[in-house]
C-alpha cells in the first residue's frame, strides 16, 4: 500500500488525477481547472487524468448519480491511482459529514490520498485534519440546508402571486413572460417533444412566431425583474381538448385510461409528453390551473427544506432516503387568492370532476371493497365464501386445462392455516351461472333479456393491436426499401428482388439477404475506420475547447457539431438491418397472435361486463356454502358445494338453492 505522506512534493512521480464538479451546466469549471493546474505546476506534479461532472445537474449530495465521480472511484479501487486532487473539499461533494467519512475510508483502503488545492491533504488521520475536514463537511451541509430554506421561502410568495416557477406547463397552457412594469415580452409554446419550444412575440392583438428553442433546458433568457405566468394557449385546439377531457369524465363517465386511449386514437398532440397515459390524464383532471388557480407545492421534491403543515421545516434525512415527489395536502398548496385568468373549463364542471375523483379514490382505499371483476368471470364481484365471509377469487385460464371456476380467497392466500378453516372451496363457473340464470328467470324476468342478449362491439385492445400491427408492417417496408437501395447502389447491375409474404396478406420486395450481408460486411471496415477517426477528432476538440477563451469557442463548437452529425451517420451505416428485420418479423408474429386472441374474446368480455352491470341492480351478494367430506388423508378433506344463497339488492329475504354434489363431478 502507498505510504500516506502529506507534503505536495510527495506527489511528484505519482499517478495523480483531478476531479472537477459544478452543480449545473450553467456554471463553468474553468476556474477550478486553472487553480489545479497552477498548483500542480508549482509543486512539480503531473495530472495524468481529469474526471469532470460538468454537464447537467451534479448536486453535491448525489454522489451516487455523478457518472464520472463513480468512474473515478472505480479507477481508484483498481489500484491505478495514487492521489485525487480537487479545487476545494466542497467540489468533491458529499451529502454530509458521514458520507464524507465513508469516502475517505474507502480511499484510504485503496491507498489513495485526497488533496484539496486550498486545504491540503484531506485524508490524513491526525486530529487537526480530521477536525478541519469534519468542519468543512458540516459547513457544506449547513449551506445546503440554508439554501434549500431560502429557495422554499422565496417560492411561496411568488407562487401565491401566480408566478410560474418552471417546468413544462400543463396541457392547454403556455408560459408568458412579463417585464417588471407588467408589459408582455414573449410567449413560449411547448411542442409535442419535451425539448422543443417556440417563442412568439406580441403583434398587435395577436402573436407572431419569432424563434425556436430546442434542446434540454434551452429557454429564452430573462432580464432582472422579468417573471413568468401561465396563460391559456394560443393553440386553441388544445383548449378544446381540455374541455372535452373534463366533459368525457363527467358526462360520459370515461375513466382516465379510456380518455388517454381516446386522445391517442384521435392523435391529439401531447404538448411536452411522450404519449397519453392514465396517470397523466389523472393529474390534468385534478389541476386547478384550468380554473385560473395554478398551484405549487403539490408534490415535494426538495431534499433539504420543505413546506409542510403550514411551515417551512427541515427534511427528515435520518429515517432513510428522501422520497422525491412526496404528495402534499391541498392545505399546503401555494395558490393565488383569485383566478389569474379566465377558466378554461367551467368552475362547476371542474368541481363535479373533483367530487367524482374523490369518491373514486375513497372507494379504492376502502379495505372492505370487493376485488375488481374479471370480465369473463362476470360473477366474481358478487361471490362470497360463507365460511370466512370473504370474496372469492376467479380462475379463467384454460391454458393448462383448468376449467373456469371460483374458489375461496382465504385458502388461496393462507393455505390450510387460514383462521376460518376454509379449504379450496372451488366451484365451476358454469354451475353458478346456471343457478343465477334460474334465479333471474324466476325473480327478475325484466333483466333476463339484458343478461342473455349477446353483445357485439369494438374493443380498444383490438383497435390498438391492429394499429401496432399496421405500424410494424410500415416500418418493415421502409427497412426493405432502404436495404434494396443500398444493394442497388453497390452493384452495377440491380439485383433481383425477393417478394416477402406478410401476415396482413400484402407483400413487400426486398433484396436477397445474402447480397445485403455481402454489402454490409464489405463496407463495415470502411465505416468503422471513419467512425474511429471522427470520434478521435471529437475527443481532441472537446479537450481543446475547455482551454479556449469563451469568445474563441464558436468555431470549434461548429466543428464539433459537424463531427457529431458524421458520427451519427456512420453509426447508422453500421446498423445491421438484417437483425432488425428479424426482430420486426418476430414482433409481427406476436402482435398478430395478440390481435387474434383479442378478437376472440372481445364479445365474451364485453358481454361479461354488460351482464354484471345488469345483475348489480337486483343482486347484492351470492354466498356459497361448502361442507367438508373426509378422505384417506385426514388433513385434506374434500370440499363440496352444499348450497348457494342469493341476497337481493332490495334487502328482501335471501333465496337458497341446494346442490349437495361435488363441483368437480358436475
Amino acid at each position: 500500500m502507498t505510504t500516506l505522506t502529506h507534503a505536495p512534493s510527495s506527489l511528484q512521480d505519482k499517478r495523480v488525477v483531478a476531479y472537477l464538479r459544478v452543480s449545473s451546466d450553467r456554471q463553468d469549471a474553468t476556474r477550478q481547472r486553472t487553480q489545479i493546474e497552477e498548483w500542480a505546476e508549482k509543486h512539480g506534479i503531473e495530472i495524468v487524468n481529469w474526471f469532470d461532472d460538468t454537464k447537467g445537474r451534479n448536486p453535491r449530495d448525489k454522489a451516487d448519480k455523478r457518472v464520472n465521480f463513480q468512474r473515478m472511484l472505480g479507477v481508484a479501487e483498481s489500484g491505478e491511482v495514487d492521489a485525487i486532487v480537487v479545487d476545494s473539499q466542497d467540489r468533491f461533494g458529499t451529502r454530509d459529514v458521514y458520507e464524507f467519512g465513508h469516502f475517505i475510508n474507502q480511499l484510504r483502503g485503496y491507498g489513495v490520498r485526497l488533496w484539496s488545492v486550498s486545504q491540503g491533504c484531506l485524508s490524513r488521520s491526525d486530529d487537526a485534519t480530521v477536525l478541519q475536514a469534519t468542519v468543512g463537511a458540516l459547513t457544506s451541509s449547513r449551506e445546503q440546508r440554508e439554501k434549500g430554506h431560502r429557495s422554499i421561502t422565496g417560492r411561496i410568495g411568488k407562487e401565491r402571486e401566480g408566478r410560474w416557477q418552471g417546468g413544462v406547463p400543463p396541457f392547454g397552457l403556455d408560459k408568458v413572460c412579463f417585464d417588471s412594469a407588467g408589459n408582455i415580452k414573449w410567449r413560449l409554446v411547448q411542442e409535442d417533444n419535451r425539448d422543443q419550444r417556440v417563442m412568439y412575440l406580441p403583434d398587435g392583438d395577436g402573436w407572431v412566431e419569432h424563434q425556436r428553442y430546442d434542446g434540454p433546458g434551452n429557454v429564452p433568457g430573462r432580464d432582472k425583474g422579468d417573471y413568468l405566468v401561465l396563460r391559456p394557449s394560443i393553440r386553441l385546439e388544445r383548449i378544446k381538448w381540455v374541455r372535452k377531457m373534463f366533459q368525457w369524465y363527467d358526462e360520459e363517465g370515461l375513466s382516465a385510461r379510456k380518455i388517454a386511449e381516446r386522445f391517442t386514437d384521435l392523435e391529439v398532440e401531447t404538448a411536452g409528453g411522450k404519449s397519453w397515459y392514465k396517470t397523466r390524464i389523472q393529474e390534468l383532471l385534478k389541476n386547478p390551473a384550468y380554473i385560473g388557480l395554478p398551484a405549487g407545492n403539490k408534490r415535494a421534491g426538495s431534499r433539504f427544506a420543505e413546506y409542510k403543515d403550514g411551515e417551512v421545516r427541515e427534511v427528515d434525512r435520518d429515517s432513510g432516503p428522501v422520497k422525491m415527489g412526496r404528495r402534499r395536502e391541498q392545505s399546503d398548496w401555494w395558490q393565488p387568492d383569485e383566478p389569474i385568468f379566465d377558466p378554461l373549463v367551467p368552475v362547476d364542471l371542474f368541481n363535479r370532476v373533483q367530487d367524482k375523483i374523490r369518491e373514486s379514490s375513497e372507494l379504492h382505499s376502502r379495505k372492505d371493497r370487493k376485488p375488481p371483476q374479471t370480465a369473463r368471470m362476470w360473477l366474481k364481484e358478487f361471490l362470497v365464501c360463507a365460511r370466512c365471509g370473504k370474496g372469492m377469487h376467479a380462475n379463467a385460464s384454460t391454458k393448462s386445462g383448468n376449467i373456469p371456476s371460483y374458489f375461496c380467497s382465504q385458502y388461496n392466500k393462507h393455505g390450510n392455516k387460514n383462521e376460518s378453516g376454509c379449504r379450496c372451496h372451488r366451484v365451476k363457473a358454469e354451475v353458478l351461472e346456471e343457478i343465477v340464470m334460474t334465479y333471474v328467470h324466476d325473480q327478475h324476468a325484466e333483466i333476463l333479456e339484458a343478461i342473455e342478449k349477446p353483445y357485439s362491439g369494438n374493443s380498444d385492445s383490438v383497435s390498438r393491436c391492429a394499429r401496432e400491427l399496421e405500424d410494424l408492417h410500415e416500418e418493415r417496408g421502409k427497412l426493405f426499401t432502404r436495404m434494396g437501395k443500398e444493394v442497388g447502389d453497390y452493384f452495377e447491375d440491380p439485383p433481383m428482388m425477393t417478394c416477402i409474404d406478410c401476415i396482413d396478406g400484402t407483400d413487400h420486395s426486398m433484396p436477397d439477404p445474402r447480397l445485403w450481408a455481402q454489402v454490409y460486411e464489405e463496407r463495415k471496415p470502411v465505416y468503422e475506420a471513419a467512425l474511429a477517426n471522427f470520434e478521435s477528432q471529437h475527443s481532441r476538440l472537446t479537450e481543446e475547447l475547455l482551454e479556449l477563451p469563451k469568445r474563441a469557442r464558436a468555431k470549434v463548437l461548429n466543428k464539433i457539431e459537424e463531427l457529431e452529425e458524421l458520427i451519427e451517420q456512420c453509426e447508422g451505416q453500421l446498423e445491421n438491418l438484417s437483425e432488425k428485420v428479424d426482430e420486426l418479423g418476430s414482433l409481427l408474429l406476436r402482435r398478430a397472435k395478440a390481435l387474434e386472441a383479442a378478437e376472440l374474446v372481445i364479445d365474451q368480455d364485453a358481454a361479461g361486463k354488460a351482464k354484471a352491470a345488469a345483475l348489480r341492480a337486483v343482486i347484492d351478494r351470492i354466498e356459497c356454502h361448502f361442507i367438508h367430506k373426509p378422505t384417506k388423508a385426514a388433513n385434506r378433506p374434500d370440499s363440496i358445494l352444499d348450497r348457494v344463497e342469493i341476497f337481493p339488492a332490495s334487502g328482501d329475504e335471501s333465496v337458497c338453492f341446494n346442490r349437495g354434489t361435488a363441483p368437480e363431478q358436475d
